[in-house]
């Protein structure tokens, strides 16, 4: 049926994008959607067509849409699924949003070409400290965490667009960090303070694009 929809689709000249579910959507249990969240992965790949993958968004699990945990939001943790009167859980409003930024996303850049991008990031709340969640941070603070996010530039459109149609940490792409002893960047763009001194993170896409790097100071 999904693969008839695909070519109607295509026949008429609609633009199809497709999306991941979570395995906590079902109430009988996430072996049902697994088979069926790799099937529309598999067509995306045939067919050149986007796919979202809400489920890594809202279960907070990257690389993995068979995880059964609930993501939050970095800054302010409000959780992504709720429970209903079944055993199954539904989108919060905060999961809504997220969805809705993640298909907006996808949407504003279908057939545009990434030229170029800059990097965002949120330092998350520190309860010890008793620090707030905060934006844009490039100085760092003890056992401080950062999510970094990619906004790109594309030819034709004005407003840089959030890269988030992977996976809910932002682009799949490459990370690094100059100095790793002082600031540690894994491959979903979250940094960490290691030790005091001063580290450059960068981001390439896919397609080897460049991104505005962002010096961190410890």
């Amino acid at each position: 049926m999904l693969c008839k929809m695909i070519k109607m689709a295509k026949a008429a000249n609609i633009q199809v994008i497709l999306g991941i579910e979570s395995n906590l959507w079902s109430s009988e249990g996430g072996q049902h959607f697994e088979p069926m969240n790799s099937l529309v992965a598999t067509l995306a790949a045939q067919n050149n067509i986007p796919v979202i993958n809400y489920g890594n968004a809202l279960c907070g699990c990257v690389g993995s849409t068979g995880g059964i945990g609930i993501g939050q939001n970095f800054a302010t943790g409000a959780p992504y699924m709720t429970t209903t009167t079944t055993p199954a859980y539904v989108p919060t409003p905060a999961g809504y949003l997220l969805m809705t930024q993640m298909a907006a996303a996808v949407i504003n850049t279908l057939n545009l070409k990434l030229t170029g991008g800059y990097l965002q990031n949120v330092q998350q709340a520190n309860a010890e400290a008793d620090a707030p969640a905060t934006v844009n941070q490039n100085t760092g603070t003890a056992e401080g965490v950062w999510q970094f996010t990619p906004y790109g530039v594309y030819s034709g459109l004005a407003a840089a667009q959030p890269m988030l149609n992977s996976n809910y940490a932002g682009a799949t792409g490459t990370w690094a960090s100059s100095n790793p002893l002082v600031f540690y960047v894994s491959q979903t763009g979250l940094a960490w303070a290691i030790s005091h001194g001063t580290a450059i993170i960068t981001y390439t896409s896919p397609t080897g694009v460049k991104f505005s790097e962002w010096i961190m100071y410890n």
